[in-house]
């Protein structure tokens, strides 16, 4: 290759650089500022003759639109400025940014505040709000409020110097709990003030439309209550717990209430844990005023149709606190008569007597009614009913184990025998007429669920149907 070639060609790749860096240079922005505060001080290096810190500390390079600015600007080193001018972004400068200044002034520092003598003692509100009131306790009304920075006079205190009373919010000597201000002044000087007590509040009376609860902080329901309240009911489960302003343990409760009652005979159930007690016009049907865990039943026959007072006594001593009371009619049954017993053995007295329209019941692993467990419970349901005569087939299904009689003839008796779940029996030639059947049946654990069905799989004298 000939010398003049080798030229052209390395004129060619320098105007190539070139060109490639111009386009990789970022262009320069300018933009105006008005005002900025700031310092300007003198960089030791001679690149950089002086640069400018704005007040919330940001650095740039500063120099003059002209010789007489520059001349200003090295007038005004380390004092306290405002400039006007151009920002150049980017620039060969103190973090790539310069201010091309057209204006700059000196900013005349504020006089520094000559202090007031304190001569009076002065309250400095120093909480962001504080209430003033009429008394120096919290027992005393609240007026209206103060604000962080504010000043009052003081004009009194009380004796332990606990409390200030203030001149003048609202447009009268107040007081403020001393921990919310900054006292100063010759607090020697202030006087104690008497005040008179506050008065004392007049209590809400309780109005009681069901339940009269009355509680007391001791086992033995002495002295005044501590607390009188209105309940809905008397069903409690307070866990460790117990009700408002009562220890956790060793507490009494009483309740009284007049109701109304149909006539009938009736059985009274209480479930406690600790003791209780269950009177009815003053005769005392269930009796229990022991420590741990109760459950009693008691009947009461022949109850006169109007008001009657039903009164219950309970006390808890340690451990977990519930009570529970009820009742219900046992001389009413339009359907099966249910009685339901805390053991797979029938113990008696049932927990729970009641009208139950069919048999046909999932409970799944939940209780079949108050006071009753989940698990180890039985059932006796008793029921006189009509049959046409014919041949009847009998199924009890679910639950660990079944009885049925119909007018006291066995049908199906799998009792604590085996945990099948479905049991049939037979029987042959029902007469027509009203018969009496009684199903017994439990369940240990687990889903529990009942149901009872019959069909009548020949008629009496008839054929076999198909």
């Amino acid at each position: 290759m000939s010398r003049k070639h080798v030229l052209a060609l390395t004129m060619l790749l320098m105007l190539a650089w070139a060109g490639v860096a111009q386009a990789a240079s970022p262009q320069q922005v300018e933009s105006s500022i008005y005002g900025w505060v700031g310092t300007v001080y003198a960089y030791a290096r001679p690149a950089y003759d002086d640069y400018f810190v704005r007040n919330d500390g940001e650095l740039f390079g500063i120099a003059g639109k002209t010789a007489a600015i520059e001349q200003e600007i090295e007038t005004l080193r380390g004092e306290l400025v405002k400039v006007w001018g151009k920002l150049r972004d980017p620039a060969a400068d103190f973090n790539g940014l310069q201010i091309v200044v057209s204006e700059i002034l000196a900013v005349e520092a504020a006089p520094t505040p000559t202090p007031r003598p304190q001569t009076e003692p002065e309250a400095l509100i120093t909480s962001s709000v504080a209430n003033v009131r009429t008394g120096p306790s919290t027992t005393y009304p609240r007026i209206t409020h103060v604000y962080s920075g504010q000043t009052y006079d003081i004009v009194g205190r009380d004796q332990a110097a606990t409390w200030w009373q203030i001149c003048c919010p609202a447009a009268r000597s107040l007081w403020i709990y001393s921990g919310l201000v900054d006292a100063g002044g010759p607090l020697d000087q202030v006087p104690v003030v008497s005040v008179r007590p506050p008065p004392t509040p007049t209590p809400t009376p309780v109005v009681i439309t069901e339940w009269k609860g009355e509680y007391y902080a001791n086992l033995e329901l002495r002295g005044n209550p501590a607390l009188v309240r209105n309940d809905q009911a008397i069903d409690f489960n307070w866990h460790d717990k117990a009700p408002p302003g009562l220890p956790n343990d060793d507490f009494s409760a009483r309740w009284t209430r007049s109701i109304h009652f149909p006539q009938g005979n009736y059985r009274f159930y209480a479930n406690a844990d600790d003791g209780v007690k269950v009177w009815l016009d003053n005769w005392l049907l269930i009796d229990e005023w022991r420590a741990g865990p109760v459950s009693a039943s008691n009947d009461f026959a022949g109850i006169g149709e109007g008001p009657h007072t039903v009164k219950v006594e309970y006390h808890e001593h340690l451990g977990n606190a519930a009570v529970n009371v009820w009742w219900q009619r046992t001389d009413i049954f339009r359907n099966w008569s249910g009685e339901y017993f805390n053991d797979i053995y029938l113990q008696p007295p049932p927990v729970l007597t009641r009208d139950d329209p069919e048999i046909n019941f999932y409970w799944g692993l939940g209780s079949p009614g108050p006071g009753l467990p989940a698990d180890n419970f039985s059932v006796r349901w008793t029921r006189n009913l009509y049959f046409d005569a014919g041949h009847y087939r009998f199924t009890i299904w679910g639950g660990d184990g079944a009885r049925l009689r119909l007018d006291g003839w066995m049908i199906i008796d799998n009792w604590l025998k085996d945990t099948q779940h479905s049991f049939q029996g037979e029987f042959r030639e029902v007469g027509s007429g009203h018969h009496t059947m009684e199903v017994e049946w439990y369940s240990r654990g687990g889903i529990a669920e009942v149901r009872l069905s019959w069909e009548r799989i020949r008629r009496h004298g008839g054929p076999q149907p198909d």
